[in-house]
Parts: structure tokens; C-alpha cells; sequence
């Protein structure tokens, strides 16, 4: 006891931990390049993280969390409230709210950087986003490989980035499995999934693609010139920004008159005027169609915001619109032949619009008895085929758990897991599960 030594006191240093978050702070990928991740893949990706369903993760944490209850009314009619699903990635207010939400339920203060927001004073948001999902199988194999996650950059939901710039194929709109066109984000999305067959977009065995043409490829690689300015250089323009610019290419390719430069880009004259009083803001496409025709790269225009000295005009023809005489007795018997005789699988209203080259709401306006006789056949189709996989997956589910009782485990969701042939299926039929196991009176022991 005499040996004992007493140490001097220390002053313990007081650790700042930050603040725990709601949802798990996961990093966004591929940020300040034209790779850049989308936040609807970020929000997928989320989804899957914590084991739930993408409209469930909307409906209950973002929409609540940005605070519209116009959004939050919708929203109990449908499960998902995926009507505002391009709003994640836009310009507008809800873009804003929703990343807003995102930040401050995921404990970070970068995911503005998966929008187009900071392009909000630039960018028209007419024809800008797609409607469609649109993704390059050899860029999925290399997210994976790089990052050990599949993602969708943003560049994929630009309407008119048709062409992958870095592998030079087209961007492919179906499942080659089930060659269904995939909608941009579904309430069950998975990030590199069929939200209808589960397959992996990546594992194509045939990537046969049609010719590429090269206005296609030519305007995809000035759109990733764009973003990848933008996002590298975190491009912020105000609104007298769009204004300057026009106006130093008025002054360098017109010689000061509008007039003259309107002739030389084929451009309405109205359009310059409304560009030169701001804020008026631009189209994307519009203002690819200037780089194109000036011969110069997005980066290039912003770096001299439009001063050019050098530049060799390419004449581009515009595509003119032409009105088409319609037969409408021929697609009358058209529209007849595919509602009366049997057809596997029956098309929907729109495929037969697409096949007779005729608009689905002009089908319904001028047959609608037709229309709506194809409408029910379709529904019909479908709800039979989503019934059966249904009682697919429920009797193996059933057999899996019959199996291990017998064998005197515990069929646990670890457990019945091991044996699917896609644990995606149990998330799927989770309620038919627990219900099962109520019916057999299976517990724990």
C-alpha cells in the first residue's frame, strides 16, 4: 500500500460526435464529373440500404420531410407518390425541398450536387428530363467494379442524351429479359434490377445495337461536356448570366445585330430578345444546337462566356414538322383486328399507337369503344400474368418452409432466404410469410 503512487490530474478533452442521422449516411458517387450520381439513384440506393421499398421511403421520411401537404395528400392515395418523381432531380422548389429533406435526415450537406438546381437561372426545364429509364450495360460493369455498387448518373435522365459518350452504344430503354420498357423510378426500383423480372440490366448476353447516328453522338458528347463543366467547376450562374452570353455571341457571329445573327443561326429573332432581358432561361437543346452550329464545346462557350473569335459555322438543318393525312377508316380495321382477335400477349393502347403510327389520345377521342375494349384486354393480360407469379413465389415459399419444420429448424427469413431462388422474393411476400407461419402455428423453440 505504501508503494502506491498517486498520478496528477489531466484534463480530458471533450469529443464533438456528430449527431446521429435518421438514414444511414451513404456517400454519393461519381461527384464533380458528368458521371455524376443522380438523387434518384441516391434515394434508391437509400431504399435498399434500409430494406424498404423506394415509395415507402418517399411517402413517409422525404415527402413528410419536405413539408408540401399538397404532396403528402396525394400521396395517401397512391403508395409511392411517384407522379413527382422527376421533381427529385429538376430546378424547381420541390427539388429544393426534397434535397433539403435528404440533407438533414442522412446527417450530410452535398446532395444538391445530384441536381440540377445550381442550374436553375440557366436551364429551361421544358424538354429537359426524360420520361423514360435510359442505361449503358458497360457503364453499369464499370460502376460496379469501381465502386462495388451499381448507380445511375444523372446524365442518363437529359432527354436527349441518347448515345453513351464514353462507350459509344446507345443507351438501351428495356429489359433485354423481359424487353419491358422501364419506367424512370418505380415503387420496388432496384439500382441495375428489372423492376419486373429481377434481372441484371449489366448481364447482356447479345448487346446487338443499331447503328449510331451522328448527330446523336455528337450532341451526347456536348451534353456531357456541359455537365462535366458544370459540376466540376460547381457552375453557379446568376440570372444576367444567359443575358451575357447572347449578347457577346450577338456581338462576335452577328457583328452587333440581332438580326444578322438570327439569319446565321436560324434562330427566331423573339427568342434573342427574350434571352437578352432576363431571366429568361434557355433550353437545353437550344443551346447545344448553338455549340453545334458554332463548332465549339459548352466548356468552351462558358470559359469566354460567349466572346468566340475563331469559329467555323456548320449548317445544321432543322427538322421540319409535316402534317400527315390519316386514313381513319384503315385504322379503324387496324384498331378492330387487335381488340376482337386473340393476340399473345395483347398489346397496350400504346404499343398499337406506336405499330399504326396514330396517337393513343387520338384513338380515344375517335374510337373510343375500340380503345377501351384494347385498354381491358391489356389489364386483363397483365393482371393474370402478375396473379401467377404470385402463387409462384408464395409455393415456394410454402415448400421452402414445409421443408425446413420438417427438418426441425426454425424457418426464419435467414433461413428461407438461403433456399429462394431470389431473395428478393421474400421482401416481396413478406405479409404471405408471416401469415404462413401464423396458419402453421410455427414458434420459436
Amino acid at each position: 500500500m505504501k508503494n502506491i503512487k498517486i498520478l496528477p490530474l489531466r484534463k480530458l478533452e471533450v469529443l464533438n460526435f456528430k449527431p446521429r442521422s435518421v438514414l444511414y449516411n451513404l456517400d454519393p458517387l461519381g461527384i464533380g464529373t458528368e458521371l455524376s450520381e443522380s438523387l434518384l439513384s441516391y434515394v434508391v440506393r437509400l431504399a435498399e440500404a434500409h430494406h424498404l421499398y423506394v415509395g415507402d421511403l418517399l411517402k413517409h421520411v422525404v415527402f413528410q420531410g419536405a413539408d408540401r401537404s399538397y404532396i403528402i395528400k396525394k400521396t395517401q392515395s397512391s403508395s409511392a407518390g411517384i407522379k413527382f418523381k422527376r421533381q427529385l432531380i429538376g430546378t424547381g422548389e420541390l427539388t429544393q425541398d426534397f434535397y433539403h429533406a435528404l440533407n438533414f435526415y442522412t446527417g450530410r450537406n452535398d446532395l444538391n450536387l445530384l441536381t440540377l438546381m445550381s442550374l436553375k437561372n440557366f436551364l429551361s426545364v421544358l424538354e429537359l428530363l426524360g420520361n423514360q429509364k435510359k442505361f449503358c450495360p458497360e457503364c453499369y460493369r464499370t460502376f460496379k467494379s469501381e465502386f462495388d455498387f451499381y448507380y445511375e448518373p444523372i446524365i442518363w435522365v437529359i432527354q436527349d442524351y441518347k448515345v453513351c459518350h464514353i462507350h459509344k452504344i446507345k443507351l438501351r430503354t428495356k429489359c433485354h429479359n423481359c424487353e419491358r420498357v422501364l419506367p424512370l423510378i418505380h415503387n420496388r426500383e432496384r439500382v441495375g434490377f428489372c423492376v419486373y423480372c429481377n434481372t441484371q440490366l449489366d448481364q447482356i448476353q447479345n448487346n446487338s445495337q443499331s447503328e449510331i447516328c451522328e448527330e446523336e453522338m455528337q450532341i451526347s458528347i456536348l451534353i456531357a461536356d456541359f455537365l462535366n463543366y458544370c459540376f466540376s467547376n460547381n457552375f453557379n450562374p446568376d440570372e444576367t448570366y444567359l443575358s451575357t452570353i447572347i449578347q457577346n455571341l450577338v456581338d462576335s457571329v452577328g457583328d452587333g445585330c440581332k438580326k444578322n445573327y438570327s439569319e446565321i443561326m436560324d434562330i427566331n429573332i423573339s427568342s434573342i430578345n427574350a434571352w437578352l432581358s432576363y431571366p429568361k432561361k434557355i433550353k437545353l437543346s437550344t443551346f447545344v444546337y448553338i455549340c453545334r452550329v458554332l463548332g465549339k464545346l459548352p466548356s468552351e462557350m462558358f470559359a469566354k462566356r460567349g466572346t468566340i473569335n475563331n469559329f467555323s459555322l456548320q449548317p445544321i438543318k432543322k427538322a421540319k414538322r409535316r402534317k400527315q393525312k390519316v386514313d381513319r377508316v384503315m385504322i379503324e380495321i387496324e384498331l378492330r383486328y387487335y381488340a376482337e382477335n386473340t393476340i399473345n400477349p395483347p398489346p397496350s393502347l400504346r404499343q398499337v399507337g406506336r405499330t399504326l403510327n396514330y396517337d393513343p389520345t387520338s384513338i380515344m377521342q375517335f374510337f373510343p369503344e375500340l380503345g377501351e375494349l384494347i385498354k381491358r384486354k391489356h389489364k386483363a393480360y397483365n393482371l393474370e400474368k402478375h396473379n401467377e407469379k404470385v402463387r409462384h413465389r408464395r409455393l415456394e415459399i410454402k415448400k421452402i418452409v414445409e421443408q425446413l419444420v420438417k427438418n426441425g429448424q426454425y424457418p426464419s427469413e435467414h433461413q428461407v432466404e438461403k433456399y429462394l431462388e431470389n431473395q428478393f422474393i421474400l421482401l416481396l411476400e413478406r405479409d404471405y410469410y408471416k401469415n404462413l407461419l401464423k396458419e402453421m402455428k410455427v414458434n420459436r423453440s
